[in-house]
């Protein structure tokens, strides 16, 4: 039954990415969507992880991982500073990206806390990452799928 269903997903996915509908969402709108985060969980390992007992993508390459990805979160705030975005402080938010194993940005959720930022910054914000999604490499090769989540605090990005 949950091989079915995986199955399905995957169907979903492709039929999804196909039809070019945004890859970048909050959590509420994927779950809107009709996204089930347990089922991608289960297509993207973890990237890295902390119990050695558990797989992880990049076990015995955490630094070159960690260094791609924090060049990740900076070039999201290049982007963001060229095309005009500014926190204006600094700004939680909780990301899990999922990443094909050719360093694609499958999906990007994110949520913030409420009050955090406006509707309107959040559309910006929306707009934007989905712009990033579709040019960015993670730039390490990997041997399968992955995601990474954790807590991020966005701030404007100074020269």
């Amino acid at each position: 039954m949950i091989k079915l269903h995986l199955i399905l997903l995957f169907i979903c996915l492709i039929a999804i990415n196909a039809r070019g509908q945004k890859k970048c969402m909050s959590f509420q709108e994927a779950k809107e969507c009709g996204i089930i985060i347990e089922n991608l969980d289960s297509l993207y390992p973890n990237a890295v992880h902390a119990d050695s007992t558990v797989y992880a993508v990049f076990r015995g390459k955490e630094n070159e991982f960690y260094n791609a990805y924090v060049q990740m979160l900076q070039d999201l705030g290049t982007l963001l500073k060229e095309k005009g975005f500014l926190w204006e402080k600094p700004t939680w938010c909780f990301n899990k990206i999922y990443l094909s194993k050719d360093g694609k940005i499958d999906y990007f959720l994110y949520n913030f806390r409420k009050g955090e930022i406006s509707n309107e910054k959040l559309k910006e914000f929306n707009k934007l990452i989905n712009k990033f999604q579709e040019e960015f490499n993670f730039g390490i090769p990997a041997e399968n799928n992955f995601s990474q989540c954790g807590p991020v605090t966005y701030m404007d990005k100074k020269e």
